[in-house]
C-alpha cells in the first residue's frame, strides 16, 4: 500500500541521511494493523506503536511529520491533521496534491531522498521556519477545511443549482414561489450509523440543523431508504449537532410528488436505486445528487483494478434524472 512503501522507503533510504547530521533524531511510526516488515522497522532511532486511540497528543509533542508517498490518490487526511494541530509536514508532490498548500510558506515538498532528506534536517534546525511553517499551515487548515468552510461549499452548491426552493425565504427575487414544495434530504448514511462520529456525518447534521432553522416554511423532510423505498424520519435536532437524534420508532413510507426536491447527500445509494430516482423525475421531482468518497466507502479495500471497473459501471448505470 502507499503508507507502507511510504515508510520503508523513508526508513531504508531517508532517514539514515538525515541521522547522520542529527544521530538523536526520532522517528514515530503509527498505524493499526501494521505487518511484519513494518514492526521490524523497530530500532534506537524508530519507534513503532501500533494503534494509537488518540494520535493528537503524540502529533503535537513531535516536532515535525512526514508523508514520503511516492503513489497513491486522493487528499491525505492526517497532513490535514497534522497542519490542524500546528505541527509542520514534509511531504511530496503526491502528497499535497488536494490540499492548496503554498510550498515553503505552509508546507515543504520534496520528491527525492536527498532533498526529502534535507527538508527535514532544516526544519528540525532552524527554529523560525519550523514556527513559520506552523503559523501558515494551521491559517490553511483553519481557511480550507473547517465546518464553517465544508458547510460553506455545500451551501454554495445548493445555490448553484438555481433551484428556487433553494431560494431562502427573506429573497424577494423572481426565483421566490408562492407555494413552497418540500426538500426531501436523504440521510440514510448518518442514519445507519448514528452512533459513529466521522467528520462527514458531523457535516451531513450541521446541514440538517441549517435546514431546519433557515427553511421551516419549505417543509423540510428527512428521509431514509430501505429496499429502494423511501421513508421519513424524524430527527430531533440540538445546539451539540454532534446530539441530535434520530426518533427510529417514527417511520412511514412516503414519495416525493410534483415540484419537491430530492436531495442526495449521503452515499448510502447504490445503482439499486437509480430506476426509482428516474420514475421521481418522470414525477416531476426535481433530483439532486451530491457525491463523496464513492469507492473509499463502499470498498474500503480497493485498488485501481477494483476500482476502476465498479466507477465505470456505476457512472453507466447514472440515472438520467442525475
Amino acid at each position: 500500500s502507499p503508507n507502507i512503501d511510504a515508510v520503508i522507503w523513508f526508513c531504508d533510504e531517508i532517514f539514515p541521511l538525515i541521522t547522520k547530521t542529527i544521530p538523536s533524531a526520532r522517528f514515530h511510526i503509527v498505524g493499526s494493523n501494521m505487518p511484519q516488515k513494518i514492526k521490524d522497522l523497530a530500532s534506537s532511532n524508530v519507534i513503532v506503536h501500533g494503534y494509537v486511540a488518540d494520535p493528537d497528543k503524540l502529533i503535537q509533542d513531535s516536532r515535525i511529520t512526514v508523508a514520503p508517498l511516492r503513489f497513491g490518490a486522493g487528499q491525505k487526511g492526517k497532513i490535514v491533521q497534522s497542519l490542524a494541530l500546528g505541527v509542520p509536514c514534509v511531504t511530496t508532490s503526491l502528497g499535497v496534491e488536494g490540499i492548496p498548500a503554498v510550498e515553503n510558506e505552509s508546507i515543504l515538498v520534496a520528491d527525492t531522498r536527498e532533498e526529502f532528506a534535507q527538508a527535514v534536517i532544516t526544519l528540525l534546525e532552524n527554529n523560525t521556519l519550523c514556527d513559520s511553517l506552523s503559523k501558515k499551515g494551521y491559517e490553511l487548515v483553519k481557511e480550507q477545511f473547517s465546518m464553517t468552510k465544508a458547510e460553506q461549499c455545500l451551501t454554495e452548491l445548493f445555490y448553484s443549482l438555481d433551484n428556487p426552493i433553494l431560494v431562502p425565504s427573506d429573497d424577494q427575487s423572481s426565483h421566490a414561489l408562492e407555494k413552497i414544495p418540500r426538500i426531501f434530504f436523504d440521510c440514510t448514511f448518518v442514519y445507519n450509523y448514528q452512533n459513529y462520529n466521522t467528520g462527514i456525518q458531523r457535516v451531513v447534521k450541521n446541514i440538517i440543523k441549517n435546514i431546519f432553522n433557515n427553511y421551516k416554511e419549505h417543509n423540510p423532510v428527512i428521509v431514509v431508504w430501505e429496499n429502494n423505498m423511501i421513508y421519513r424520519v424524524e430527527y430531533q435536532p440540538s445546539p451539540d449537532i454532534l446530539s441530535g437524534s434520530f426518533l427510529m420508532e417514527k417511520k412511514e413510507s412516503i414519495e416525493p410528488n410534483q415540484g419537491d426536491t430530492l436531495i442526495l447527500l449521503d452515499l448510502h445509494w447504490n445503482i439499486e436505486i437509480f430506476p426509482k430516482i428516474n420514475e421521481f423525475k418522470e414525477k416531476g421531482v426535481s433530483v439532486v445528487g451530491v457525491i463523496y468518497d464513492l469507492i473509499p466507502i463502499m470498498y474500503p479495500q480497493y485498488n485501481d483494478e477494483h476500482a476502476i471497473p465498479i466507477f465505470k459501471q456505476w457512472i453507466a448505470n447514472m440515472p438520467e434524472a442525475l
